[in-house]
C-alpha cells in the first residue's frame, strides 16, 4: 500500500469524504494530515453552507452534530427545515423560528426570536450592529453582548396566537419566520442565557 493510499484511508477513517476530495486535501498539504484534514472540513463545511442555505460557522457546527457525515447533517437539516410546516405547526411542534426585522437605526440589526418554554413562550427582540453576523462572531458573540447599543428585550405568553400577536406588534409576520440557523446574527444562534441579566440589555427597545 503506497504512502498516499495509506494517508487517504487514515483521513477517511474519521471525515467520510470522497476519495477525490481526501486527495486532492492532501496535495494542498503536502502530505500534512492534520492540514489536510482541516481542508477537507473546510470544504465539506461550505458544501453543506450551500446546500441549506446558512452561514458556514452554522453548517460546520451541524457537520461536527453529525461526526462529519455530510450527508447524516443534511438529513438531519431536512428533518427540522420541513418546507411544509406552517409556523403555527413548527411552533406547536416545539421548534424555535426567528426571523430578521427591518431597523429603523443606521447600523443596526433587528431580530425577533421565538423559543417554546415549559409553559408557553419566551420571545426575544434583538437589536445589535450589523457588524455583529454569526460568521464573523460566531464564537466570539460575548463581544456583541458586552456592546452597549446592544439590546434584548423579552417577553413571556402563554399561546402560540400571544406569541404571533407580540411578534406582529414588533412588525414581524408569521411568514417571515424561519430556522434561527439561517440567520446571519451571532445573538440569535449562540447561548447567551447567561447573559441576559446584564443592565445595558434590558433597557427599553427602541420600537420605532
Amino acid at each position: 500500500m503506497s504512502t498516499n493510499t495509506q494517508l487517504v484511508a487514515l483521513l477517511r477513517r474519521d471525515l467520510p469524504a470522497p476519495i477525490k476530495l481526501c486527495n486532492d486535501s492532501l496535495k494542498q498539504s503536502n502530505g500534512d494530515l492534520d492540514a489536510a484534514r482541516d481542508i477537507v472540513i473546510r470544504q465539506l463545511a461550505t458544501n453543506l453552507s450551500e446546500r441549506t442555505h446558512t452561514t458556514y460557522a452554522v453548517a460546520e457546527v451541524m457537520l461536527s452534530d453529525a461526526r462529519y457525515d455530510v450527508e447524516r447533517a443534511f438529513e438531519l437539516w431536512l428533518r427540522d427545515n420541513r418546507p411544509s410546516a406552517d409556523p403555527v405547526t413548527r411552533l406547536s411542534d416545539g421548534n424555535e423560528l426567528a426571523a430578521a426585522i427591518p431597523s429603523s437605526q443606521p447600523g443596526m440589526s433587528r431580530f425577533a426570536h421565538i423559543m417554546p418554554r415549559a409553559e408557553g413562550y419566551e420571545l426575544r427582540l434583538i437589536d445589535h450592529l450589523d457588524a455583529y453576523t454569526e460568521d464573523a462572531y460566531g464564537w466570539d458573540y460575548d463581544y456583541a453582548i458586552q456592546d452597549p447599543s446592544t439590546r434584548i428585550h423579552r417577553s413571556f405568553v402563554a399561546t402560540v396566537d400571544a406569541a404571533l400577536a407580540q411578534l406582529v406588534a414588533w412588525g414581524c409576520a408569521a411568514e417571515s419566520l424561519v430556522p434561527p440557523s439561517s440567520l446571519n446574527s451571532c445573538l440569535v444562534n449562540s447561548p447567551i442565557e447567561g447573559y441576559l441579566e446584564l443592565p445595558h440589555l434590558t433597557r427599553p427597545p427602541n420600537t420605532a
